[in-house]
């Protein structure tokens, strides 16, 4: 259908610009798309505006432009949003594993329920994505959310979230002379909990060392 093959010459432009500015900055990716893309989208919205009523409503070609033609302005939001993908294809892998195990997870108790899943699996994702153990900073966020002041609250997410044991531990191995690590390592565990055992044990920390009293 000539309709459709323009509908998806004009979107590959999009992405044709999209591909050339793939892994610059956010800003960098905005000041492009104000410059080259906006104007396509909005040529885009006229010509599918026109389009439009020349279509049989029950048509697969016309339901897709009432559903884009819907959210238009949702999705034009990335012409101002340097941090936002043209597409989400991104986000349905990373929540792939997700969807194959829906079957064993059918119930969520209530709709807010539901929601609270789709967050805390959001979270997840996210956590994974920048290379961080969801387990491990879950059990440290919560543990500190409450203590933490407002201003270090960004601290806490996934892209800035260091542990708080971890940072103990290398300050240990980088400041302190050997035989007083262990120790170090002890009072530390003690105050944040023994979530980090595995974190600790793969940077070389706690290792009993003969001579060494250890004390909590």
């Amino acid at each position: 259908m000539p309709i459709a093959l323009e509908v998806i010459r004009r979107i590959d432009a999009l992405f044709e610009i999209e591909r050339a500015i793939n892994g610059q900055s956010a800003e960098h990716r905005r000041a492009v798309r104000q410059e080259l893309s906006a104007p396509l989208v909005a040529k885009l919205e006229t010509w599918m505006r026109e389009q439009r009523p020349k279509l049989s409503r029950g048509t697969d070609l016309a339901r897709a432009m009432d559903c884009m033609l819907k959210r238009w302005t949702s999705l034009s939001r990335l012409l101002d949003d340097g941090w936002i993908c043209l597409s989400n294809y991104a986000a349905e892998r990373a929540l792939h594993d997700i969807a194959l195990g829906r079957k064993s997870w059918l119930f969520a108790g209530s709709g807010r329920g539901g929601q609270r899943a789709a967050a805390m699996y959001s979270l997840i994702v996210t956590a994974k994505l920048n290379d961080v153990d969801p387990q491990a900073w879950f059990a440290e966020v919560l543990a500190r959310i409450a203590e933490d002041p407002v201003q270090r609250l960004d601290e806490l997410l996934p892209w800035n979230w260091q542990s708080r044991s971890v940072s103990c531990s290398k300050a240990a191995r980088t400041t302190l002379p050997s035989q007083h690590r262990c120790l170090t390592h002890a009072r530390c565990r003690a105050r944040y909990g023994p979530h980090r055992m595995l974190a600790e044990a793969q940077h070389g920390i706690g290792v009993h060392q003969p001579g060494i009293r250890q004390e909590v």
